[in-house]
């Protein structure tokens, strides 16, 4: 499945996808694991840190690539990086 395989890509480190996202990256979004066919693509606008660590994202600002809805997404959804904005 093409979900697994950017996740596969992007946390070859063990790590959790959603540490490594930065502004601009293009994000694979699927609001639950047993839907997976239900995902769809955005770029990630802004980044919001937890309030115990802020360094630890726990929301991002996302605009569907499709659609160009602006959407507050939970990091917990966030699937893997399909494209990563190098600076």
């Amino acid at each position: 499945m093409v979900v697994e395989q950017i996740m596969t890509v992007s946390s070859n480190d063990g790590g959790s996808v959603f540490l490594q996202v930065e502004c601009g990256d293009f994000i694979a979004i699927a609001p639950s694991e047993e839907h997976p066919a239900r995902w769809w693509v955005g770029q990630v606008l802004s980044k919001v840190g937890n309030s115990i660590d802020p360094s630890i994202n726990s929301l991002f600002q996302v605009i569907d690539i499709d659609t160009g809805i602006i959407k507050i997404v939970n990091a917990d959804y966030v699937r893997g990086i399909v494209w990563h904005n190098s600076k």
